[in-house]
């Protein structure tokens, strides 16, 4: 993989350079962004497991006992202008930018959790069409990336359920600093064409070298490198993702084939909607079906032209603070209300490059 020119710095930003408590190998699951599936489908799951221990074979889940929910990419068309929206707008410190060979230019947002918002852009229309083709007609929420204990075990999981997945793709990433690519540092896969509703790319999978990854958790069992994650927003982490979808019991038995624990069903009034959760490790996945044709989530459909990932849900410290802050640099009142995760805050796509941002505080 070629040597790439060092990221240029976003006017107007303090950018961080990925050195601090492992952020370089954060950064990793950038490099391998959206590899082309094999023909026929090739690829591999998605979420589930509960965070239990792995079994000796890696087969005892989905997940094997991995965290699930990693970040989730929002596909913009102005990396500066999002960049001065996420940072100096909606609180997120920290912004931490990279250039990558596959044809994408990214800054990305890290949470004390080891989960990260990233935002990104093409810089090589070749190399990343699929994010061009996307970007040409809209923004927001593009992808989800679930974290695996394994290629193995999660390969074996399905493969016990009929679902037959090709090879993985390889990863690394040069960071600032560095005059040599790395080894392999984590591995990509992805689900069969058809097996979920949508894009097999909307919703993917990545397996971490086990001891940088060991090491990097181990490091955020320490108060101090957590506090290196604060954000003026009181962002604590990546909780959910909701994905958009036309029929919901069809979704829900796809999502329940692969393994997905099927948890509590809910509505969604303001976006005329009605929901179904799925366990994705520490996370949860959202399946939102609409209620209404003149509704927020049915316009979204229409805009997207099939299901996609309208929102995502934040762990927050305080969703006073939260409010506080967005509110007064935006001028929107942003009202709390009880949602399914606690005492929450939604802020509007119209202000975060396109997608639903809520941050919820636990009872």
């Amino acid at each position: 993989m070629p040597n790439e020119p060092a990221p240029r710095r976003l006017p107007g930003t303090r950018l961080a350079r990925a050195a601090p408590i492992a952020f370089c190998f954060l950064a990793a699951c950038q490099d391998c962004r959206h590899p082309a599936p094999a023909p026929g489908g090739t690829g591999l799951a998605n979420a589930g497991a509960s965070g239990q221990p792995a079994a000796a074979d890696g087969t005892a889940s989905l997940l094997g006992g991995e965290r699930g929910l990693d970040h989730v990419g929002i596909a913009v068309k102005d990396l500066e202008a999002a960049t001065h929206t996420y940072h100096d707008v909606l609180g997120f410190n920290r912004p931490t930018e990279g250039k990558l060979p596959n044809g994408l230019r990214n800054v990305n947002y890290y949470f004390s959790d080891s989960t990260y918002l990233e935002t990104l852009v093409y810089w090589d229309r070749e190399k990343a069409s699929w994010l061009a083709d996307f970007t040409d007609k809209h923004s927001g929420a593009l992808f989800a990336v679930l974290s695996a204990f394994s290629v193995t075990g999660t390969t074996s999981y399905l493969s016990s359920r009929g679902i037959e997945v090709g090879k993985p793709f390889s990863g690394s990433i040069q960071t600032t600093g560095q005059d040599a690519m790395p080894a392999e540092q984590w591995q990509t896969f992805f689900l069969p064409q058809g097996q979920l509703p949508g894009d097999p790319l909307s919703l993917y999978f990545i397996a971490y070298q086990r001891g940088p990854r060991d090491e990097f958790l181990a490091k955020l069992e320490d108060p101090k490198a957590r506090r290196m994650l604060y954000h003026k927003n009181t962002a604590l982490g990546l909780r959910a993702v909701w994905f958009a979808v036309n029929d919901l019991d069809e979704a829900s038995l796809a999502y329940e084939s692969i393994g997905l624990p099927r948890r509590r069903a809910f509505k969604d009034p303001a976006l005329d909607a009605d929901g179904q959760v799925f366990g994705a490790g520490a996370g949860e996945i959202w399946l939102l079906a609409p209620t209404a044709y003149g509704g927020k989530l049915a316009g979204f459909l229409r805009e997207r032209g099939g299901p996609g990932i309208v929102g995502v849900t934040l762990d927050a410290g305080s969703v006073v603070q939260a409010a506080s802050v967005i509110g007064e640099r935006t001028g929107a009142p942003l009202a709390t209300y009880e949602g399914l995760l606690g005492t929450s805050i939604r802020v509007p796509p119209e202000l975060t490059h396109g997608v639903w941002l809520e941050f919820a505080q636990h009872r």
